[in-house]
């Protein structure tokens, strides 16, 4: 798989810049060990992933409608067109 086909997922800032040198858009998320990290580079950053009647917090970048990160909202990002 090309890295123009894929995102990351990470939780750190290593992780980040470690995704980002592989020429991978990035979403990041927060863990009780990363809370305190920097999110710099991520195109999104969220709390966590959300869920039906549990959605995410976001913090910077593209949001997420209903906060929630589904496939349907990362094709449309994908695809260069707003996640709805």
């Amino acid at each position: 798989m090309a890295a123009s086909e894929a995102i990351a997922f990470e939780d750190s800032a290593a992780g980040i810049r470690s995704a980002l040198d592989a020429g991978l858009p990035v979403i990041a998320t927060r863990s009780r060990y990363t809370e305190g990290h920097r999110l710099d580079g991520a195109f999104s950053a969220v709390s966590d992933l959300g869920e039906p009647g549990a959605p995410h917090r976001h913090i910077a970048g593209a949001t997420w409608p209903g906060g929630i990160v589904t496939l349907a909202a990362l094709a449309a990002w994908r695809a260069g067109s707003t996640p709805e």
